[in-house]
């Protein structure tokens, strides 16, 4: 679960800059592969949320809104993305991401590709490719303690409106 927190955290914060998307609410499907294994987030979560205490749930909902994400009901991660923030010529959104320093290698309006390093060693590249204006993918791999990790995922536009998720910016 601390995976999918960085990257729901990574995601928002990241794919924003200047990348010529269809601002409102997007579906992300990722895929993470990690010592070998390939793990799907979207199941895990499924089999979390089932086994939650609706409180419980309720809790982590409000705590993934509050970092501008959220769960669809078939398990994919909700962000919004608000047309400032897609304008916005930053990645790092006020102090929240501080903890990890980004330098952007390319940026167009159709690709970005980043590396980062972070304060608890974390470092790694992270590559966004625009598709159309309602369609993107992206890669990151990074290391971690001497672990390699590979993050794919999809994004796909799904309202204007981001209804409860809040954009970060």
């Amino acid at each position: 679960m601390k995976k999918l927190m960085f990257l729901v955290l990574f995601l928002s914060f990241q794919t924003f800059a200047a990348l010529n998307m269809t601002p409102g609410l997007w579906e992300l499907d990722v895929k993470i592969k990690a010592k070998g294994v390939e793990s799907d987030p979207r199941a895990e979560i499924q089999k979390a949320l089932a086994k939650m205490p609706e409180a419980q749930r309720k809790k982590m909902e409000a705590m993934m809104a509050s970092m501008g994400a959220g769960i669809s009901s078939n398990g994919a991660i909700k962000v919004c993305y608000s047309e400032e923030m897609l304008k916005k010529d930053t990645l790092a959104p006020d102090d929240k991401f501080k903890k990890c320093k980004t330098n952007i290698v390319t940026k167009t309006a159709q690709k970005m590709v980043t590396d980062f390093i972070c304060e608890d060693g974390t470092k790694g590249k992270a590559t966004w490719e625009v598709e159309s204006k309602e369609k993107l993918k992206g890669l990151v791999e990074m290391t971690k303690k001497g672990e390699d990790s590979k993050i794919n995922y999809t994004g796909k536009f799904v309202n204007k409106s981001c209804g409860a998720i809040k954009p970060i910016l």
